[in-house]
């Protein structure tokens, strides 16, 4: 289906209870009009014609008494293994893909130029090729578990059938462009979801504020070379700057880290506020999540105290510096350290083990999240800066 060059659609999927319902709203608050496909499918299941299809593949079990469906029965069969599952895609994906078409002509016939595609099927279903993005929602599994026994009343056994039939994490992480996690409160995904509707609003053209930061780097190398003139490197360290240098110091050398990268991390995470809190709960200089804390601590063999010492500045850049050292030992490369800090550890092995991403299974060749890669972009020509200014650490 060709659309006009105005409209911009973004895909949204992930896993059951994973909080796909959450993301929409911050999208339809933000102007979005959004395709609801599980509606879709719920008021396409009604006709006749797709009933009858319908019992056809999983039989008449699945039909309430008085002919309409039986939603609950219908689930159970369907997903009850992934073929099942895939079953009901051959029958449900095109009637919804038709649907799907004759909706977004109709809100770029009204004016409607910013569409949401919320889909728990984009990827499956090869709706996600009208896409311009991609977006998943992922959360850890036993929390989608409480999320689902909660909002379907439905079994334990029931709620884990419909999980397995599902995609794992890399999955979603490996096909998207964007990745959410909501592992913490409705509010804190909502967020999330509100900056990211207001990024992608954001016109073509305009510089990003990564190509601002990019130019902005090379104008200061420059500087330093001397091509611009000796009299601006004063003004560039004030951008630059070296805070918190004896803490930095102190941990760079006890993890046996490079100065310049500890400050391009500070700088790129939070430009140097200690009481930076993000929208998924890191915090700090260097913007340490819960889990990292946890799990820096315990490679140290020290005991993790309270998660709130993360805004003092000494003991976020000591831990900081902790994690770097850990995942440049871990992956023995730097790009692949720094990728790490941003996207995990986890995403980083699933990419070096998948030959589209990584020929040796050593280095990366290529970062399949957008936002990791312009962070790890981001990071290493701030880093170079820092070694242009300051000199070699």
């Amino acid at each position: 289906m060709a659309v006009s060059k105005k409209t911009k659609i973004i895909g949204l999927t992930g896993q059951t209870g994973a909080g796909k319902t959450t993301v929409s709203r911050a999208f339809a608050d933000a102007g979005f009009a959004v395709i609801d496909c599980d509606q879709l499918a719920r008021d396409l299941q009604q006709r006749p014609e797709v009933l009858q299809s319908l019992a056809g593949v999983f039989g008449p079990a699945i039909l309430a008494g008085d002919g309409t469906l039986d939603r609950r029965a219908l689930a159970a069969a369907a997903f009850a293994s992934p073929e099942q599952t895939q079953k009901l895609g051959g029958v449900m994906y095109p009637i919804i893909t038709d649907e799907i078409n004759r909706l977004i002509a109709e809100f770029t016939e009204n004016g409607r130029h910013l569409i949401l595609l919320d889909a728990p099927t984009l990827l499956e279903s090869g709706v996600d090729k009208m896409c311009g993005k991609k977006i998943a929602v992922l959360a850890d599994e036993e929390l989608r578990l409480l999320r689902i026994l909660r909002r379907d009343g439905i079994t334990e056994e029931q709620a884990r059938a419909r999980m397995k039939a599902q995609h794992k994490d890399s999955f979603y992480s490996l096909r998207c462009d964007y990745v959410l996690t909501n592992n913490s409160t409705e509010d804190a995904l909502y967020k999330q979801g509100a900056e990211l509707a207001a990024a992608l609003k954001k016109r073509p053209g305009r510089l990003s504020q990564e190509l601002k930061t990019t130019l902005i780097a090379f104008l200061l190398i420059l500087g330093t070379i001397g091509l611009i003139g000796g009299g601006y490197t004063v003004a560039y360290r004030a951008l630059y700057p070296r805070k918190y240098s004896a803490a930095v110091t102190a941990c760079a050398k006890e993890f046996s880290v490079d100065e310049s990268l500890v400050y391009a991390v500070i700088r790129c995470e939070s430009s140097f506020d200690p009481a930076a809190v993000s929208s998924v709960g890191a915090y700090g200089l260097m913007q340490i999540t819960n889990d990292a804390y946890d799990w820096v601590h315990y490679r140290l063999h020290e005991e993790a105290k309270d998660f709130n010492e993360m805004l003092d500045p000494e003991l976020n850049i000591r831990c900081g510096c902790a994690l770097l050292s850990l995942l440049l030992d871990r992956f023995g490369d730097e790009k692949a350290a720094v990728a790490a800090y941003h996207a995990g550890a986890g995403s980083v092995e699933g990419w070096l083990a998948d030959s589209e991403y990584s020929k040796d299974g050593k280095t990366l060749d290529k970062i399949p999240f957008p936002t990791t890669s312009r962070y790890v972009d981001n990071v290493l020509q701030t880093r170079k800066v820092y070694r242009k200014l300051y000199g070699e650490p």
